[in-house]
């Protein structure tokens, strides 16, 4: 996170727990999705990272940020996305600790 000292912390991270942790079997085949489909999903939105990353600049709060700049967070979310996608195409659920295990991982 930017700002680990944020207040808001917590409530972001629940919010990306909350995301997408399941996915459906296609109808057509029974089967779960490939991880090249999942990941491209995702993929679309990663305007919503820029549009973060542009809000988070443009903060003038009294916060400590962490010295991390915007092509650490573009590498982190598509890590993440990356890792998501390969566990729900083979699994089809991802449990809320492991998203937040991997999630603390790659902000380390």
């Amino acid at each position: 996170m930017l700002y680990p000292n944020a207040s808001s912390r917590g409530h972001w991270i629940a919010e990306i727990l909350a995301a997408l942790n399941r996915i459906q079997k296609l109808r057509n085949n029974n089967k779960l999705p490939k991880a090249k489909l999942i990941y491209r999903a995702l993929s679309s939105f990663n305007d919503v990272t820029d549009n973060i990353i542009y809000q988070v600049k443009q903060m003038k709060k009294n916060l400590t940020p962490v010295d991390i700049d915007a092509a650490s967070i573009v590498a982190v979310a598509e890590s993440y996305q990356h890792w998501l996608s390969e566990a729900l195409s083979t699994l089809g659920a991802v449990a809320p600790d492991d998203m937040f295990n991997e999630l603390k991982e790659l902000l380390k």
